[in-house]
C-alpha cells in the first residue's frame, strides 16, 4: 500500500502488506499487515502485528505480537505483550509481558501494567501481575494473583467480589 515501507532505507527482512505499514523502520526481521500496522516503529525488534492500527505506536518496544483491529495500538516501548483480538492490550503503552486473547482483552490496562494474563476480560487498570479469566460479561469469572499475597501461599475465594486472592 501507499507509504509501506517509505522511510526504510537500512533494514531488511521486513514484510509490510497496507497503507504507512512499517513505514519507518530501521531495524530487520519485522512483519507488519494491515493500514499503519507498526507505523511508528524505529527500532523495535522482533515484532509481529497483523491487523488495522495494530502496534501502530511502538517505537521501541520489542517482541510483541499484535494480531487485531487496534490490537496493543497505543504501545510506544512495551516488549514481551501478546494481543489476540479486537482492541487487545490498545491502552497499553510500556507494560511489558502481558497476555489478552479475546476482544477488548486487557483494553483497561494502561500506562506501565505488566504480567497480567487476561482471557475475555477487560482487565482492571491496577492489576499487575493477575491472571483474569472472565465470559464475555466482564462479571463472575477467575482473578488470580502471579504471586500469592500471604505468607503461607494459601489462595482465598472472596465470594462477594468474585475473586481468588
Amino acid at each position: 500500500g501507499n507509504g509501506t515501507l517509505q522511510d526504510v532505507t537500512t533494514s531488511s527482512n521486513n514484510t509490510a502488506i497496507g497503507f504507512n505499514a512499517l513505514n519507518n523502520a530501521a531495524v530487520s526481521g519485522l512483519t507488519a499487515v494491515g493500514s499503519q500496522a507498526l507505523a511508528a516503529n524505529t527500532s523495535g525488534t522482533s515484532n509481529t502485528a497483523v491487523g488495522y492500527l495494530a502496534l501502530s505506536s511502538n517505537s521501541t518496544g520489542s517482541s510483541n505480537l499484535a494480531v487485531g483491529n487496534s490490537a496493543l495500538a497505543n504501545t510506544s516501548s512495551g516488549g514481551t505483550n501478546t494481543a489476540l483480538g479486537n482492541q487487545a492490550l490498545s491502552n497499553n503503552t510500556t507494560g511489558s509481558s502481558n497476555i489478552a486473547i479475546g476482544s477488548q482483552a486487557g483494553i483497561s490496562l494502561s500506562g506501565t501494567k505488566s504480567n497480567n494474563i487476561v482471557i475475555g476480560n477487560a482487565g482492571k487498570n491496577t492489576d499487575s501481575g493477575v491472571i483474569r479469566i472472565v465470559g464475555a460479561s466482564q462479571t463472575g469469572g477467575v482473578f488470580m494473583p502471579l504471586q500469592s499475597k500471604s505468607t503461607s501461599s494459601v489462595v482465598y475465594y472472596d465470594t462477594t467480589a468474585n475473586e481468588i486472592t
